[in-house]
């Protein structure tokens, strides 16, 4: 089945998140891809905290998706994807204005 880890904060705010296979990975793995992400956002000078409601509290949770497959999963992730990143961006110019 496919997985997906996300780092949420308090809120259920979702920071990060990785799809993966309990066939042909672990949740080590997916931690580990989470871990190495946050890293090059640290590197980078990106605060890390939720874009929503400001906290820096996060923890990570893995549930199982109804998909059985990644290629199953793709299109819905890439749209979920998309749609965070419009989200994020309307919220940002509208912090920008204020």
């Amino acid at each position: 089945m496919i997985h997906i880890l996300q780092q949420l904060c308090p809120q259920r705010h979702c920071f990060a998140a990785v799809a993966w296979d309990d066939r042909t990975g672990d949740l080590g793995q997916a931690r580990h891809q989470i871990s190495q992400f946050l890293e090059r956002l640290d590197q980078a000078g990106v605060l890390q905290s939720c874009q929503i409601c400001g906290s820096g509290t996060f923890h990570l949770e893995d549930g199982i998706t109804r998909f059985r497959t990644l290629a199953e999963a793709e299109p819905h992730l890439v749209r979920a994807q998309t749609e965070q990143l419009i989200s994020g961006n309307l919220l940002r110019r509208s912090a920008q204005r204020n």
